[in-house]
């Protein structure tokens, strides 16, 4: 197929346009568990920055794909939309908790879905205790 690509764009492109470019990369589309990794990442980036808080933030599983689903139907962006989706449905939330003093230091904040919404639950609350995140 990487071969198809390029005597395509040699026929669609004049010589004197390629001669320009360096190289062509050929993109492929981001498959869920591509996406859900990147969910990963993104949510070790916000835990660098609790940890000055000593707080940490764990994912359930079915909270990636949650997240991938709700903000990642149309591949034509790639990943850019999990950025805004983990500040909107994780980080704002997590943050006014923090701020009204409803999470303490030392804490584990577990995310989990129930009923097509995000829900957290603190390390040192027991486990019937869960608060469900807005919006």
């Amino acid at each position: 197929t990487e071969e198809l690509i390029h005597s395509e764009v040699k026929r669609v492109f004049n010589p004197e346009f390629l001669n320009r470019l360096d190289e062509i990369i050929i993109f492929q589309s981001l498959t869920d568990e591509d996406l859900e990794n990147i969910v990963e990442l993104l949510i070790r980036q916000v835990n660098e920055v609790l940890k000055q808080k000593k707080l940490a933030i764990v994912l359930r599983p079915e909270v990636k794909k949650w997240i991938v689903a709700k903000t990642c139907q149309n591949r034509a962006y790639g990943a850019r939309p999990l950025r805004r989706a983990i500040q909107k449905y994780i980080e704002d939330p997590i943050s006014e908790k923090i701020i009204q003093n409803r999470i303490k230091p030392d804490t584990t904040i577990e995310i989990y879905l129930q009923d097509d919404a995000l829900y957290y639950r603190l390390s040192d609350e027991p486990a019937s205790s869960a608060t469900r995140l807005s919006p």
